[in-house]
């Protein structure tokens, strides 16, 4: 592959275009194996398709070759094959393609998702397929797609938000339900998944609308103060600014922080945790607890944030990617050099004199 490549670019003042067709089939047929992991030739996909000048038509040709390929194959095809065929559509989306290829790029895009995948592969889909819908003629085509990965649950749902988030931005996708589906994905072990980031990013922005009625925001906002009880100490500093930053955008959400009226111990909590709709937990009806719980947290910073409890805007992403090796390791640059152990410096095993038995 190093050697075409070099070959062509020395041609380069030749014509070339006679050997294009014929070279980019043989050369996708080697790409698009079923029994060879073909990742590092795929890496160099971009260099051979960057020596010919008319670039867009030779990734037509590329598109046009990857969509026949995918038609002809039977039901099951190879899991090696369809990462193959995975990674180079990603090659070639990272191309400059005009409108004939981002249509061809969809079509390929949708029949290429109609096989099933296997797991690995599904996931690598989900996170990379964001940067793909900026190439594509008519994204919103992969609506039931990214519906039904969000309505799987678990990390499945957390990587497909993205995509999502994108349709619905962008391309005025409706789907029912979705603040009841997010609602039910705020569990305390979304504190240790791998896209915690993303998710506490997305999820932020989802909420930002001032238009949401004030049970729905009062819902996350307990939900996710129930959570920071039994969450480590890195979830709980993205939790307690996140619900800050909900009722700082929602006045009519203070009532939690600020509740004057009514019995100033209660017996019970009204809030209902189970209630999976929002409009019934009756989290309005209740107050945040937990954040004065968290005010005897072993973590001095995040005590000191929950006492607090500013109401403003702060921004999350400075510590979305905190993890608890950053804050032991921010907490033990506080630690002075000398610290005082006793009042009196012991000269040897005598009792002082002012000793009291």
């Amino acid at each position: 592959m190093d050697a075409l490549v070099t070959t062509l670019q020395a041609e380069k003042s030749h014509s070339t275009q006679g050997l294009c067709g014929k070279l980019i089939q043989n050369v996708m047929n080697q790409l698009l194996s079923t029994e060879q992991d073909q990742a590092q030739l795929i890496e160099l996909l971009p260099l051979l398709l960057s020596v010919w000048e008319g670039s867009t038509e030779v990734t037509a040709c590329c598109l046009a070759h990857l969509k026949a390929c995918i038609k002809t194959l039977d039901s099951t095809p190879s899991d090696i094959f369809l990462f193959n065929c995975w990674r180079i559509i990603k090659q070639i989306a990272e191309q400059e393609i005009d409108d004939k290829s981002k249509k061809m790029l969809t079509a390929v895009v949708c029949q290429f998702l109609k096989h099933k995948m296997p797991t690995g592969l599904y996931r690598e889909i989900l996170t990379g397929i964001s940067s793909i819908m900026e190439k594509m003629s008519t994204p919103i085509r992969l609506a039931d797609f990214l519906s039904e990965s969000f309505n799987i649950g678990g990390a499945i749902s957390l990587m497909s938000l993205h995509g999502l988030f994108i349709l619905m931005h962008k391309f005025n996708l409706d789907y029912p339900d979705f603040y009841k589906k997010m609602y039910s994905m705020f569990e305390p072990q979304v504190f240790g998944a791998k896209y915690r980031a993303r998710f506490f990013h997305l999820a932020d922005t989802f909420l930002s609308s001032t238009h949401l009625p004030s049970y729905l925001i009062a819902a996350f906002a307990k939900r996710l103060s129930r959570m920071c009880l039994h969450a480590p100490a890195s979830g709980a500093h993205i939790a307690v600014p996140f619900v800050l930053n909900l009722i700082s955008r929602h006045p009519a959400c203070e009532v939690l922080l600020h509740r004057v009226s009514g019995a100033e111990v209660l017996d019970s909590d009204p809030y209902l945790e189970d209630e999976e709709d929002m409009s019934k937990c009756r989290a309005l009806d209740s107050c945040l607890w937990e954040l004065q719980t968290l005010e005897r947290h072993y973590d001095p910073t995040l005590s000191q944030k929950a006492k607090k409890r500013q109401i403003q805007e702060e921004d999350l992403s400075v510590i979305l990617d905190n993890t608890s090796s950053d804050i032991i390791s921010s907490e033990a640059k506080k630690i002075k050099g000398e610290v005082p152990m006793t009042f009196i410096k012991p000269s040897g095993l005598e009792m002082p004199e002012t000793f009291v038995l």
